[in-house]
């Protein structure tokens, strides 16, 4: 038994929406990485890992599933674990006979000698399960991070773990990936493709013309979320054109969007280095030290790259290793409009002309 009581969505994937786009190659990249320890789905809000995991556990109903999807209060190990056990329980495939019936979870603490009970209860399941953790971002502290870090280095053969996630859990992903142990599903995957963001906008019931959809899909780059908002959006416009030609990163549903989901998730320093370098796309290091006059700005712009997603980095086409600047950062564009929004609001004196582009 467990302490606490928990909602039966907290404990099963959600409902699909009517229009869900189907991913039949990113759902082969998932049944591919049964082969390896730990399956890692990593992307900031909106790009639809929740519905991509949910679609492929429905469409493979052979296999048996736990799901959790994570919450802020799942910091505390005896809710984590609590939820994690009843889930698993849950499962058809798992026998009235099962240690994990009469497993506990301590009303005080939990202890790692919990987790090897777990582990050896499902090494006696007669068929492996496949337990998807989703929103693993929630778990940043506190002893479930070295809970998890066990799970996944100890879980065996009859366990297959998923884990979705905002940013990178705290686990050693980059030993894994070395290893080959580790299968990943990030941004540059998840983002919509063309194709995929055409049948999205031809189920919206609105009527756009492909260059209106093109234009769209290239303004969202390909984030999900960006592409509902803007239809919400649409369907009360009278004017497509003008709509689309002024849509962007402060249009009101996508900055509460990003403000809330993206921006309020990461410390004022970091937002600070976002805002200030709003004003280029991309970035070199260089500048970005000067833009924020702090010697770390690099450093901080390549944490974020790991930790919010909406920042990537490329490289300099032709630089070599000695060329100061041979990386740069750039924010998404819709992200970055909403920067360059809140720096002039806050300056009283910023305009689109200040805005930068480099080659």
């Amino acid at each position: 038994m467990t302490m606490y009581t928990f909602v039966p969505s907290k404990l099963a994937p959600p409902m699909l929406p009517r229009d869900l786009v189907s991913r039949p190659t990113l759902r082969a990249a998932l049944d591919a990485g049964g082969r390896r320890a730990l399956t890692v789905v990593c992307a900031p809000p909106g790009f639809g890992k929740t519905l991509l995991l949910a679609d492929w556990v429905k469409r493979s109903p052979d296999v048996p599933t736990a799901w959790v999807s994570l919450d802020e209060e799942d910091v505390d190990p005896r809710r984590l674990w609590g939820s994690v056990l009843t889930a698993l329980r849950a499962c058809p495939s798992v026998p009235p006979s099962s240690r994990l019936h009469r497993l506990l979870v301590s009303r005080t603490t939990v202890e790692l000698d919990f987790l090897d009970d777990l582990r050896e209860a499902v090494a006696e399941l007669p068929q492996p399960v496949r337990l998807v953790l989703d929103d693993v971002h929630h778990l940043r502290h506190g002893p479930v991070v070295d809970h998890l870090r066990v799970l996944v280095r100890d879980h065996g053969p009859r366990l297959r773990l998923v884990l979705a996630s905002r940013m990178d859990p705290l686990l050693p992903v980059a030993r894994m990936r070395l290893d080959n142990a580790l299968t990943e599903l990030r941004m540059d995957r998840m983002r919509f493709s063309l194709a995929e963001s055409l049948t999205l906008l031809g189920r919206s019931g609105l009527r756009l013309e492909r260059r209106q959809c093109v234009h769209l899909h290239e303004r969202t780059g390909g984030w999900v979320a960006g592409l509902r908002l803007a239809i919400r959006s649409l369907s009360r416009s009278a004017d497509a054109d003008r709509f689309l030609a002024a849509f962007s990163g402060d249009e009101r549903s996508v900055a509460d969007y990003l403000a809330g989901e993206v921006l309020a998730e990461i410390p004022d320093n970091q937002r600070e280095v976002l805002r200030r370098t709003s004003i280029a796309d991309p970035i070199p290091p260089g500048l970005a030290v000067e833009l924020c006059e702090r010697e770390d700005a690099a450093d901080v712009l390549d944490a974020l790259v790991h930790d919010l997603g909406l920042v990537t980095v490329s490289e300099v086409a032709g630089a070599d290793w000695l060329t100061p600047d041979r990386f740069r950062f750039g924010a998404s564009t819709l992200l970055n409009d909403l920067l360059m929004q809140r720096k002039k609001l806050s300056s009283g004196h910023y305009t689109g002309s200040d805005y930068v582009t480099l080659d």
